[in-house]
């Protein structure tokens, strides 16, 4: 049936499908191989034996789809507005003007080069400032001041430590998504920001702890912890009897229902007493942060007891 296809198709239309290259680099299928199969879709479907209305409905739509590609590519050259070659220079100098309002502005050096070449400028310290003071930086990137405020807001609820709704989390997010894609749709979204909007009430749903305590600053700050279980309370018979005893013994240090039952006085606030207390208000983290519009609609609240 492939032979007879291949050459009913040659015959009738004079387009070489799925056929090897001289060489061996690769088969026939190219783009004008394409256009012509689905252009001729009514001898297409006569030849494969194939109802002709379906393929011409997926003709019809990879039509759509191919021309608003074309008109988004459009978009984005007229977004642009700037000859290629002259490009990269622009944005250079646009980058050292941001860095330079942003350091005599807010007094935080952005995405520069530590003494040494150990990292850039970038950390936990510049980005709580970076967004605490959304309205002067949105001016400074002219960029939607709304937007850069939702997102702090957002970060804000996320980073706080309690539980938050997820369906009032989807709504925000949903929210925040499409104001991005209104004012911006013409820039591909960062994978980070898509993984939060799309995928983070979905994390938040599924999983019982909040999303704060799933980050690997944990893992990190217990290094020292794991090289010490690993050494001294670790089978060393083989590689999956030492993971096993380190993972037993991490279960242990870590479980929230035994940290809870060890009574140990401490200097200052223990962390784990806001977990153990009744909730008093359904937005606890983020009053302080959140504005009338935004104050519940992240569904912030409490845990049980």
């Amino acid at each position: 049936a492939k032979r007879r296809i291949q050459r009913e198709l040659r015959e009738t239309l004079g387009i070489r499908v799925n056929e090897p290259k001289p060489g061996g680099s690769g088969n026939s299928n190219d783009g004008n191989v394409a256009r012509r199969f689905f252009v001729e879709h009514e001898a297409v479907a006569r030849i494969l034996r194939l109802n002709s209305i379906l393929l011409k409905k997926c003709y019809f739509l990879l039509t759509a789809l191919c021309s608003e590609k074309k008109y988004l590519r459009q978009e984005i050259e007229e977004k642009r507005n700037i000859p290629r070659e002259r490009h990269k220079s622009i944005h250079e100098e646009a980058k050292r003007r941001i860095q330079r309002e942003l350091q005599e502005t807010l007094g935080i050096r952005v995405n520069k080069p530590k003494p040494g070449g150990s990292g850039n400028s970038n950390d936990g310290n510049v980005a709580r400032r970076f967004f605490e003071k959304h309205e002067a930086v949105a001016r400074i990137l002219r960029f939607n001041s709304i937007l850069l405020k939702k997102c702090y807001f957002l970060l804000t609820a996320l980073c706080s430590g309690f539980p938050v709704d997820p369906v009032a989390l989807k709504s925000y997010c949903d929210n925040i998504f499409d104001l991005y894609n209104e004012e911006y749709g013409w820039h591909k979204m960062p994978v980070t920001s898509h993984k939060i909007l799309i995928h983070g009430p979905i994390v938040a749903q599924q999983f019982l702890l909040p999303i704060e305590m799933m980050s690997e600053e944990a893992l990190e700050s217990r290094n020292k912890h794991i090289k010490e279980y690993r050494r001294s309370f670790a089978r060393k018979m083989s590689r999956e009897d030492t993971m096993e005893d380190v993972f037993l013994r991490l279960l242990i240090s870590s479980d929230p229902k035994i940290s809870l039952m060890r009574n140990i006085s401490t200097g200052r606030t223990d962390r784990t007493r806001r977990y153990s207390r009744a909730p008093s208000t359904t937005c606890t983290a983020a009053d302080s942060k959140c504005s009338l519009g935004d104050k519940s609609v992240l569904g912030i609240r409490s845990p049980a007891t």
